[in-house]
């Protein structure tokens, strides 16, 4: 482990410091997952790169905050797999494993308090592909997890997986012919709690709710979220208190517009009461194209949704970058690209009559992809793949934002920054996780993964300040 000092500097009685590691040997072609461990430690899964196809290893690195290590795990499989999904229960570490080749989909089951790996097998033949979209969530008993995977375009399949193999329920989610997606899933409660639209890559989209019971499988509830006369558009979910919060936008004909802000939407979804409420929103204070990325919420219970303005090239511009290099090069090739920027971070007050919201203007930050997408689709790559300013919030309300190549903390509420650090490659940071103590990000650099973590600690007043 290579540990780097990267800034000491305190402001306002808190200092952070840096730390980073360096994976050199990730395979990019093979998901990695970092996650938060049961105790509060974190934990990265990833394949090692090898050119050996016939057998494939992953690694499991377990360390705290400090980038100190806990547990180092090899995980070694016959065949070209890959990581797809993975997952923590109160006993095991489970993870979707993949082969192309074989078609084989398997999980692999890591014991957290003896070390023992057991192997179970979900398909034994040709069906696991390179289009099959697969999930894991823990269940109510602890030997039991939830494997969720696509079928085909118009069905996914919902399995209750025991560590010996057996498969303890299995429910079947179609479309009636349309495109199937599920767009979100968590485990909330002891229930699985699944955002399904029945109708996807379509204008006319078809959200509902379906949450299963986390101990036997079977269905506790489905309901609608749009209809012909007012359909809905999720971009974004969040959990706040056990309660599933959906961000989108809704438009009240019979189609949706993906360059288009329709009026802004925030649902909120109780699995214990199988409640569905919409949020109260200032929508005349909402400015064009916002994408919501979290909803906070204040130690008196206030909450508010935290997003970011933007804009993005319409595909007229993509067209006449295409035309240009190509009458320079003679017709012999065209290169052309599209273009996010990221522009002010909006913070909105939710549930709160007329409430004004604040905006934050820090550096932009621009994405640029070698295709055209349209406007929100294009909103929500950047966010799934972590080219965002927002990094998270603490506890109190503040804001983890990157200006430029700075890590900042921003207090909403008095307008104040405070500067904790400088961000190396601030281009390729991706966050991973933030919490009121530290804040863990991901930067690609020279074919290295590297973990960073910036530790945000209060010294307290009066006492002398690093510079």
């Amino acid at each position: 482990m290579r540990q780097t000092l990267l800034m000491l500097l305190v402001v306002c009685s808190v200092h952070a410091s840096a730390q980073d590691i360096a994976i050199r040997d990730i395979d990019y072609r093979s998901d990695y997952y970092l996650s938060e461990t049961l105790d509060n430690n974190l934990r990265i899964i990833y394949k090692v790169k090898s050119k050996n196809q016939v057998q494939s290893q992953f690694r499991k690195i377990d360390f705290d905050s400090l980038l100190r290590l806990s547990d180092t795990t090899e995980i070694k499989l016959n065949g070209n797999f890959k990581l797809v999904a993975s997952a923590e229960g109160s006993q095991y570490v489970v993870s979707a494993m993949g082969n192309r080749d074989s078609g084989v989909l398997q999980l692999h089951w890591l014991d957290k308090q003896s070390e023992e790996q057991f192997a179970t097998r979900i398909f034994t033949t040709g069906l696991f592909s390179k289009r099959m979209q697969v999930r894991v969530h823990p269940s109510s008993d602890p030997e039991i997890f939830f494997v969720l995977y696509s079928v085909n375009k118009q069905q996914w399949d919902v399995l209750m997986v025991s560590r010996e193999g057996k498969i303890k329920s299995k429910q079947s989610i179609n479309s009636g012919g349309k495109r199937l997606a599920i767009a979100q899933s968590f485990f909330i409660n002891d229930d699985l709690v699944m955002v399904v639209n029945k109708n996807h890559n379509s204008r006319a989209s078809a959200y509902e709710t379906l949450i299963l019971d986390g101990l036997t499988g079977q269905e506790k509830s489905n309901q609608i979220l749009s209809s012909k006369d007012a359909r809905m558009e999720i971009d974004n979910s969040f959990i706040v208190d056990s309660t599933l919060y959906l961000a989108g936008r809704k438009f009240f004909t019979n189609r949706i517009k993906h360059n288009q802000p329709g009026m802004p939407s925030l649902v909120s979804i109780d699995p214990l009461t199988d409640s569905i409420r919409d949020s109260r929103l200032n929508i005349a204070s909402i400015p064009n194209n916002v994408f919501w990325m979290d909803v906070v919420k204040l130690p008196d219970g206030e909450k508010y949704l935290v997003g970011e303005t933007f804009t993005s090239e319409p595909f007229g511009a993509y067209f006449a970058k295409a035309l240009i290099t190509s009458f320079a090069t003679l017709g012999m090739f065209s290169v052309t690209w599209s273009s996010l920027k990221w522009k002010d971070v909006v913070v909105l007050p939710v549930n709160v009559d007329n409430a004004k919201p604040i905006y934050c203007t820090i550096a932009q930050r621009r994405v640029q992809i070698g295709s055209h997408l349209q406007a929100y689709p294009f909103a929500g790559y950047a966010h799934r793949t972590g080219q965002i300013r927002y990094f998270g919030h603490s506890s109190d309300g503040s804001l983890y934002l990157l200006d430029g190549g700075i890590f900042k903390k921003y207090t909403p509420d008095l307008k104040q920054f405070t500067n904790l650090g400088q961000l190396p490659a601030p281009d390729n940071a991706v966050v991973l996780t933030t919490k009121d103590a530290y804040s863990v990000v991901a930067v690609k650099a020279m074919g290295a993964l590297n973990i960073a973590v910036f530790r945000f600690v209060d010294v307290g007043p009066g006492k002398k300040r690093n510079r």
